[in-house]
C-alpha cells in the first residue's frame, strides 16, 4: 500500500512558522493503515499530524516521524435526535459545519460545542489540545463535549476510551498532544441551538474598567465573548479597546461556511511590516473603526 511508504517531506510545519525541518511522513487511508504505520515504524519518536494550525511546535517532529492523519477524514454515524457524532480523527471541524450544522426550518439546529479560533483544525487535533473557544466561559474546552475515543496504542492495541472505561487513560488523552496514543475515531456530543444564525455586537470601550463592567455583563447574557485592547495606550485612553459578542438568534437560519479558506495564511513576507511606529497607527485606526460616535455596531449571520 503507498500509503504506508514513508516519504521524507520538508514542507510539515505548524500554523505558526515556529520551526521547520524534515520529517519522515506516513499518509494513511484507513484506520488499518494507520495502525500498521505505528506499529510498524520501528523504534524511534512518532506524532500524529492534523492540518497544522497548532500555533508552537506540538505536532512537529523534526528528525523523526509523522502520521499525517487528513486521510482519516470519514463520518461514521450522527443521531440527529441525540446530536451525538462518531467520525474518524481527520475530519475537520469545517467538515462537520458543512455536513451537520444545517438549519431546520425553524432556524434551530445543531452546532459545535466549541469553536476554536480556527474551523480547519481536525477533531484529533481539537482533542490532543482541548482546544477552547469564544464560548470559554459557558461550555469549557473541546475535550468537555468528547464521549468517547478509539485509542491505538505503539503495542498494536486499540483502546475505547471513556470516562466510564479506562477514564484514567481517557483523561490524559484529552489535552494530552498526541503523546497517549494515536486517536483513531471520536464520539462527540453536538450542541443544539436555537437558531444557526448569530447577532453581534462590536462594542468600544474607553477604560479598563468600562471593559471589566462589559465583560460581566456578556458572560451572562452572550455565548461568545473575545476582546481587543489597545496595549500600546496609555494615560486616560488605557485599556482602550473594543469588546465583541454575539449569541445564537432563535428561528434563524444561515448557510454553513466555506468548507475551504478563503486565504492562505500565515503569509511569508521577507521582512515584518510592523514596529513600534506602525502598530501605534494601526491601532488608532483599529480602535476608531467604529466611527466617530462609534460606540456599538450590530450584526447578523454566521458563526
Amino acid at each position: 500500500m503507498h500509503s504506508l511508504c514513508p516519504s521524507r517531506r520538508r514542507d510539515y510545519r505548524s500554523w505558526g512558522g515556529t520551526i521547520a525541518g524534515e520529517h519522515l511522513v506516513y499518509q494513511p487511508r484507513s484506520v488499518d493503515e494507520a495502525r500498521a504505520a505505528l506499529t510498524g515504524a520501528g523504534p524511534g519518536s512518532i506524532l500524529p499530524y492534523g492540518c497544522g494550525r497548532s500555533y508552537g511546535d506540538v505536532a512537529l517532529n523534526p528528525g523523526g516521524r509523522l502520521i499525517d492523519c487528513r486521510g482519516l477524514d470519514r463520518f461514521i454515524d450522527f443521531d440527529r435526535a441525540t446530536g451525538v457524532l462518531t467520525c474518524e480523527a481527520g475530519v475537520r471541524l469545517a467538515d462537520i459545519l458543512a455536513a451537520l450544522c444545517r438549519p431546520e426550518p425553524d432556524g434551530s439546529g445543531w452546532f459545535l460545542p466549541v469553536s476554536p479560533g480556527t474551523r480547519f483544525a481536525t477533531v484529533g487535533g481539537a482533542i490532543a489540545n482541548d482546544v477552547h473557544g469564544k464560548n470559554h466561559h459557558r461550555e469549557g474546552c473541546f475535550g468537555r463535549h468528547v464521549v468517547a475515543v478509539d485509542l491505538a496504542r505503539s503495542d498494536g492495541s486499540v483502546t475505547a476510551c471513556s470516562p466510564a472505561s479506562q477514564p484514567g487513560l481517557f483523561a490524559a488523552t484529552i489535552g494530552g498532544l498526541g503523546l497517549t496514543g494515536l486517536i483513531l475515531r471520536a464520539r462527540l456530543q453536538l450542541r443544539r441551538v436555537a437558531g444557526t444564525a448569530v447577532e453581534a455586537e462590536d462594542v468600544r470601550t474607553d477604560t479598563l474598567g468600562d471593559f471589566f463592567a462589559l465583560a460581566a455583563e456578556s458572560d451572562r447574557d452572550w455565548e461568545y465573548t473575545a476582546a481587543w485592547i489597545d496595549c500600546l495606550s496609555s494615560g486616560n485612553a488605557l485599556g482602550r479597546g473594543i469588546f465583541s459578542r454575539a449569541r445564537h438568534k432563535p428561528g434563524s437560519a444561515a448557510a454553513p461556511p466555506s468548507v475551504e479558506p478563503r486565504l492562505a495564511v500565515p503569509l511569508d513576507l521577507p521582512a515584518s511590516p510592523f514596529n513600534a511606529l506602525t502598530l501605534r497607527a494601526f491601532n488608532t485606526a483599529y480602535f476608531h473603526q467604529l466611527g466617530s460616535s462609534g460606540a456599538r455596531r450590530v450584526r447578523c449571520g454566521r458563526r
